[in-house]
């Protein structure tokens, strides 16, 4: 099965991993609002997983998350990419399947998608 990804998030990297989930045969929508993300869900566009960058400079990702669970249990799977303790428990505590700490070597970010395909 081909992982469907939507990648959340603003600025450079989440360009790179968009690009780097594409080059693997991912289908990838890139994503940058919540927002946006919301109403794509809503609208039937349901992907395997959704790949949160922290740089996203909104205070929502804990709102979202619990969104996406009370809506599709874990139907979709959700990674969140970031750079300290602090964001890793935030993500963790509101129903984050899985965290990885930013530098995200490419190959460690195609094997979680993978894993939850």
């Amino acid at each position: 099965m081909k992982a469907e990804v939507f990648v959340i998030g603003s600025g450079l990297q989440h360009a790179t991993y968009a690009a780097a989930l594409v080059g693997f045969g991912c289908r990838v929508r890139e994503v940058n609002t919540f927002d946006v993300a919301r109403t794509m869900l809503r609208a039937g566009m349901i992907p395997t997983t959704i790949l949160i960058d922290t740089n996203l400079r909104s205070k929502d990702m804990a709102g979202f998350i619990a969104y996406v669970r009370q809506e599709f249990g874990h139907k979709i799977s959700i990674v969140v990419v970031g750079s300290n303790p602090q964001e890793e428990a935030a993500a963790c505590n509101t129903g984050a399947d899985v965290f990885l700490y930013r530098p995200v070597e490419l190959s460690d970010l195609l094997h979680t998608v993978q894993h939850f395909a």
